[in-house]
């Protein structure tokens, strides 16, 4: 315990007792007493937190008082030591950079701990090193999350709160980031921040190509974007964007000796395009949920991103081995539960795929339902928002095909139906889906989402 730390601490109280503004400051950027060495600052930062957080006035006499009134006068130095730490300092100046300090050094000291403590983990023959890698990032993303203030607003706070996202919503449309879809919108108000999406469908639904539509529509109107796929590689991935963008049939650019000098004329200024855009993709063969916790807390930091899609839920393991699970069942619902906590952390909007089980197909008209979730676990009840595609075609049916109470041709059609939306209402919407080139749009608009 070194001499200047324990000054930075005194300083730091002194300034929280002579000056509110310092107090606020310094409440905004410590979150709690642990960040404090001295058993007597300890007591003293947990008086004045508590008070301020009860709206009580806090100065040198009623600090004292209240210190009485819990019996811990005496162990938080007594009237001397308090006197001496209102009348160290003249002002509350810098507070803001002393306690960022003192938090840096409480940062520093709990990750020493952690990586002290997983140097001797691995240095033991029978740890299981992929559980150890998984031990270190949740340590070092709970160490941080753990020391970001939460500080809850008061209601008054809130209401202002609220009337600044309803005169955004007045002046956007919508109480989010568009989807590019307006009937989607209509629904759902948009991407809205901390929300869950859950993305259904079976194979051939078109689940991936909605999601490429979506990442370029939102990238293209300005919004930083981060793709985590275990389904395709990051080029895949690429190549469909480049194919949706550019209207050059997908299945040329798998075969580029089938491109026309036409196509090869009109690749490049494509390729510029997204070559710009604020997308970041990531494709590993495999992910547990708190590895993408802390690449999301990265990409958020690094990149600034708004939004996150993954590729796809079932593909994600859990904190723990499998074997560790009671079943698959609840390994998925640790997993979404730490989606839902991903949202709420960075506060941005989290859409994950999803694969479904048989149960669709044995019915006539194919649209999935909630309990069509592979492994649902607790998905069902973690999203906000459950969105399932499905394609007439796919299964062979011809004719028109009934989408809310209209009838349409199925020639193209996908059948998107919002089966769960924590903030509105449900029901089925029409897209069309145009194969070649694997791009989503409003069915009655053959434009991509919002280009």
């Amino acid at each position: 315990m070194k001499e200047e730390d324990i000054e930075i601490e005194k300083v730091i109280l002194g300034a929280m007792l002579i000056d509110n503004i310092g107090r606020i400051e310094a409440l905004d950027i410590i979150p709690n007493s642990q960040c404090f060495l001295l058993p007597e600052n300890k007591i003293i930062f947990s008086a004045i937190q508590k008070m301020s957080s009860n709206g009580s006035k806090v100065d040198l006499l009623t600090l004292a008082q209240y210190l009485k009134s819990i019996g811990k006068y005496q162990e938080s130095g007594g009237g001397k030591y308090l006197a001496n730490l209102s009348s160290k300092i003249s002002s509350a100046a810098h507070v803001d950079l002393h306690a960022r300090i003192l938090l840096e050094k409480h940062i520093r000291i709990q990750l020493q701990q952690m990586l002290n403590h997983s140097l001797v983990k691995c240095t033991l023959e029978e740890e299981n090193i992929f559980e150890l890698s998984e031990f270190i990032q949740k340590g070092v993303t709970d160490i941080f999350s753990s020391n970001m203030n939460s500080a809850e607003p008061t209601m008054a706070q809130r209401i202002q709160i609220e009337l600044e996202n309803r005169l955004k919503a007045q002046t956007k449309g919508i109480a989010g980031v568009s989807t590019g879809s307006r009937q989607l919108d209509r629904f759902t108000g948009g991407f809205v921040n901390s929300d869950l999406w859950i993305i259904g469908g079976r194979p051939g639904s078109g689940k991936t190509s909605w999601l490429v539509s979506e990442v370029l529509h939102l990238a293209n109107n300005g919004t930083s974007v981060g793709v985590i796929s275990l389904e395709m590689s990051g080029e895949q991935i690429t190549q469909r964007m480049i194919s949706n963008l550019s209207g050059v049939d997908a299945i040329k650019l798998r075969n580029p000796e089938t491109l026309t000098p036409e196509d090869l004329q009109r690749l490049p200024f494509f390729e510029h395009k997204i070559s710009q855009l604020p997308i970041v993709i990531s494709s590993p063969a495999s992910i547990r949920s708190q590895s993408i916790r802390t690449k999301a807390h990265i990409w958020k930091k690094k990149f600034g991103i708004q939004i996150l899609f993954i590729d796809f839920l079932q593909k994600i393991s859990g904190t723990q081995v499998n074997t560790k699970f009671g079943s698959r069942d609840q390994e998925m619902g640790e997993v979404s539960a730490t989606l839902k906590t991903i949202a709420k952390e960075l506060d941005i909007p989290v859409v994950c795929l999803a694969s479904l089980n048989r149960d669709v197909e044995k019915r006539s008209d194919k649209i999935p339902q909630l309990s069509d979730l592979r492994e649902s676990g607790n998905i069902e009840s973690d999203a906000d928002l459950v969105l399932f595609f499905m394609r007439p075609e796919y299964y062979g049916l011809t004719g028109t095909f009934l989408v809310g109470s209209e009838q349409y041709p199925v020639d193209e059609l996908a059948v998107g139906s919002l089966a769960k939306n924590r903030h509105g209402s449900v029901g089925e919407m029409p897209f069309r889906f145009h194969k070649t080139i694997m791009r989503f749009s409003d069915y009655d608009n053959n434009e991509n989402f919002g280009f």
